[in-house]
């Protein structure tokens, strides 16, 4: 295997942070649109949140700039899915018994975005192994929709 170019894993990083922060500042619009009483993971809650993390967000009346690729919104999503609790009731399920007592759900997550002013800092409350999952989606083309499992 060849060795990796230092300048393209950190182009690559840096472009996830910014796709990141653009997920971060639509995800707490986008999901809280039609589906607020959602009580887990559905339809709804995915068209939102990938909807919000492209920038194609039809209730505000049109589409906003592109922010992120359609392949790296849905792999951001299923990462969530497979590895955030969605709620409290859902943090005692035991698909995610391994997951931090203090770390948000996915609803949690929305919540402190929807107040902050300063995104990263909501990301940086993830679980180190959900924010590398969403580092390791892929950032154009044809890529894998689901998440490397640990």
């Amino acid at each position: 295997m060849p060795a990796l170019n230092p300048k393209t894993v950190t182009s690559r990083r840096r472009w996830h942070l910014l796709a990141l922060v653009a997920v971060a500042a639509l995800v707490a619009t986008a999901c809280n649109v039609p589906s607020n009483d959602a009580s887990d993971y559905n339809d709804a809650v995915r068209a939102n949140f990938i909807d919000g993390c492209t920038g194609n967000i039809p209730e505000t009346g049109g589409t906003t700039t592109s922010l992120a690729p359609v392949n790296f919104c849905q792999c951001a999503y299923e990462v969530f899915v497979a590895s955030v609790p969605f709620n409290g009731d859902s943090r005692e399920s035991s698909d995610f018994s391994g997951y931090p007592a203090d770390a948000p759900t996915f609803v949690d997550f929305n919540s402190e975005l929807g107040g902050s002013d300063e995104p990263q800092s909501v990301w940086a409350k993830l679980p180190e192994p959900v924010r590398q999952q969403v580092d390791r989606c892929p950032v154009g083309g044809p890529g894998p929709l689901a998440p490397e499992q640990p």
